[in-house]
């Protein structure tokens, strides 16, 4: 399964990552918490979910972006493509939205 499962909506927050991946300096533990701290503060779930695919750092701190922000999509791919994630708080999430309909259809082969 492909972490890029929604392409249609995915290519501008994608793209909107691979930007401030570019502007940003990443040379140490440092700087990636001051990423985080950045993600956290714009609560923003796709750079979110960039950012744990990517480097894996507390990913714990950018799940609780994707559950407070209550982005169904988001917690899909989080659930989907994160290892120790917890899966169930994001179930939860993904359950609770009206587009279910949408991943049930994404998942069919």
């Amino acid at each position: 399964m492909s972490k890029y499962l929604f392409e249609s909506d995915y290519s501008a927050d994608s793209l909107r990552w691979i930007n401030k991946r570019e502007r940003t300096k990443l040379h140490s533990l440092e700087d990636l918490e001051k990423l985080q701290d950045e993600i956290i503060l714009d609560n923003d779930s796709a750079l979110a979910y960039f950012f744990a695919t990517e480097f894996q750092h507390k990913i714990y701190r950018m799940q609780k972006v994707i559950l407070d922000s209550k982005d169904a999509k988001y917690a899909f791919l989080f659930a989907q493509n994160i290892v120790n994630c917890d899966i169930k708080a994001l179930q939860k999430i993904v359950l609770e939205s009206k587009k279910l309909n949408t991943f049930a259809n994404s998942l069919v082969l």
